[in-house]
């Protein structure tokens, strides 16, 4: 029997220095990761001209850079379990400085694609690596906003890439910039890994696969709905200079409009991270739904080709339609917490995936037929995506719905005989059944215990009880009975019994499988 000492229950507390250092340093590394993709369409104008190439080609080179992403994500997510963060993230900020450097001294169109291969590898390893670290040093309730912080690295990477343009990419010619941006992201490399060193390792390393990841199929589901939302949004990315200057604005008036639309997504994804914490009980992939659905009038403004409307169809299609990834990274992250880089590599591949092919397609219609036909495909795109989003939502509620029933089915018969006291008005004992390693808890009403971690992942399942609250580190939630949270390995987590009756909690780990 694991005893567990009375202390005083934990108390959610806002993040602190090292935390606060977390977050910087994800927005950064996430900046250096994504950079290489938005770049080479912010300065679209320079690299047609010198290399020859239309808006398909363009289209495509964006699309490389995400398709390698995207190819990539399930199998480098399952490799930062393996390596520990601060690896990862050194790892990740070298390929991206090797992509930069390759752009700037690229001789012809086939270089381009090759180094755009490096940067698309650097944002498959960067963002599980990141999101893994987020998910350890961020204490509940504040994890939504840390995520919707870092994931406006993103926009942040297109209002840099939108300054660029009548700033640097001006004065000094795109190469040089590329080969700025590259030496910054080789710098970040060192910091990434001091950083790293002083903040501990990060996840536990070890071998993972795939289809052993919980709710695999509902992640699947959602991949999809990722992909489709995003091969709408990055077309904003790529394509809203060039188009902008072919409708008649000027390049520069062009890139920093560019910048105002990336700085409304950069502060859209920031307020839905903390209503995120704030409303921790809604549906985040309900939100998320919703945030696309809105978006889609933005798309359809941009197609008008009027200049003003076309401004408030950019900011309006980066305020909601581009806002909804912070919320899908925290959703996916605090809802797997025992494998957070995987569940990322995951969902990361169908939106990368999504990333690469709306901009392809887009921009081959955009040459073809028209940028406004485009721009209406990426509002269909957005609305389909939001469809499937809800599909994936209900694919999820039951498939959580069958794995508490069969917890539960092998759990209910177990009774609390011979059990010991473990705390004041704690009693607890150990069962083992075909599948599970069971603790029983039973709290009297009014006790309140921490519970002793565990090596291996497991979940919480609530019994009985009206009234109580379970919190375990790094996730934000409760179980109704008859459901359960998932427990990470070495992860403390505590109970309390709020109600008039007894709380009966039993905490249940997996020595085999178990089909839901």
């Amino acid at each position: 029997m694991s005893r567990s000492t009375p202390t005083r229950p934990p108390v959610a507390d806002g993040p602190g220095p090292t935390d606060v250092a977390a977050i910087a340093q994800a927005i950064g590394l996430s900046i250096i990761a994504v950079i290489p993709g938005f770049l080479p369409g912010a300065l679209a104008v320079s690299l047609r001209a010198e290399f020859g190439f239309g808006p398909s080609m363009l289209g495509l080179l964006i699309s490389w850079f995400f398709f390698a992403t995207g190819a990539l994500s399930t199998v480098l997510g399952r490799l930062v379990e393996r390596l520990g963060i601060p690896t990862s993230l050194m790892v990740g900020a070298v390929l991206s400085g090797s992509g930069l450097a390759g752009v700037a001294l690229a001789p012809s169109t086939p270089w381009l694609l090759v180094a755009m291969t490096f940067g698309g590898a650097a944002n498959a390893i960067t963002q599980p690596a990141v999101n893994a670290r987020l998910s350890q040093r961020i204490p509940p309730g504040h994890l939504g906003l840390a995520i919707g912080i870092k994931q406006s690295a993103i926009p942040a990477a297109t209002l840099l890439a939108g300054l660029a343009v009548p700033t640097l990419g001006v004065w000094i010619g795109w190469r040089q910039t590329f080969a700025v941006a590259a030496a910054v992201a080789f710098a970040s490399a060192v910091l990434a890994r001091r950083t790293a060193d002083r903040g501990g390792v990060g996840v536990v390393r070890r071998r993972l696969r795939t289809r052993d990841l919980p709710e695999v199929t509902s992640l699947v589901i959602l991949g999809f709905a990722g992909l489709l939302g995003a091969a709408a949004a990055t077309s904003l990315g790529a394509f809203f200079v060039d188009a902008a200057v072919e409708g008649g604005m000027a390049e520069a008036n062009a890139g920093l409009y560019f910048a105002l639309a990336s700085t409304v997504g950069i502060t859209s994804r920031v307020l839905v991270g903390w209503h995120a914490d704030a409303r921790p009980h809604g549906s985040p992939y309900g939100r998320i739904a919703a945030l696309l659905a809105i978006g889609v009038p933005g798309f359809l403004l941009l197609s008008t080709a009027v200049p003003v409307l076309y401004v408030i169809g950019g900011l309006l299609a980066y305020g909601f339609g581009w806002a909804w990834t912070g919320l899908f990274h925290f959703a996916v992250v605090s809802q797997n917490p025992t494998a957070p880089a995987a569940a990322t590599g995951v969902v990361q591949a169908g939106n990368s995936i999504g990333a690469g092919a709306g901009p392809l397609v887009l921009g081959w219609v955009a040459e073809t037929v028209s940028y406004q036909a485009a721009w209406i495909g990426a509002a269909g795109l957005g609305l389909s995506a939001a469809a499937f989003t809800l599909v994936g939502r209900a694919h999820l509620r039951r498939a959580r719905h069958r794995a508490s029933a069969a917890y539960l089915a092998e759990i209910r018969p177990l009774t609390d005989e011979g059990a010991v006291t473990v705390a004041d008005g704690v009693r607890a004992t150990d069962h083992v059944t075909d599948h599970l390693d069971v603790t029983l808890y039973r709290l009297a009403p009014g006790a309140w215990i921490e519970a002793p971690s565990t090596p291996r992942s497991g979940v919480v399942l609530v019994l009985s009880g009206s009234r109580y609250r379970i919190r375990i580190a790094g996730i934000d939630g409760d179980a109704a009975v008859g459901e359960h949270l998932p427990l990470p390995a070495n992860r403390a987590w505590s109970l309390r019994n709020d109600g008039e009756g007894p709380l009966v909690v039993a905490r249940a780990v997996a020595h085999g499988r178990i089909s839901p």
